[in-house]
């Protein structure tokens, strides 16, 4: 599947790293929604989903490249 997130083009990857890498979630959908709505941004639910699907695929990324060994 593909989304167009502002500028960004975000691809789903359906692969075993993609599923692992987005397993573990603390905030639902449901509550990103609440959340943005509270600062003014209005998404529906399946717009939350591709956000927190960016979110968490950009924060795994963020630690694997802080911690990495050069």
């Amino acid at each position: 599947m593909k989304y167009v997130f502002g500028t960004i083009v975000f691809y789903r990857y359906k692969d075993d790293m993609a599923k692992r890498l987005l397993e573990k979630r603390n905030i639902t959908p449901e509550h990103a929604v609440k959340i943005l709505r509270k600062n003014g941004v209005e998404v529906n639910e399946d717009q939350s989903k591709i956000i927190l699907d960016f979110l968490y695929i950009l924060a795994k990324l963020t630690i694997n490249q802080y911690f990495r060994k050069d």
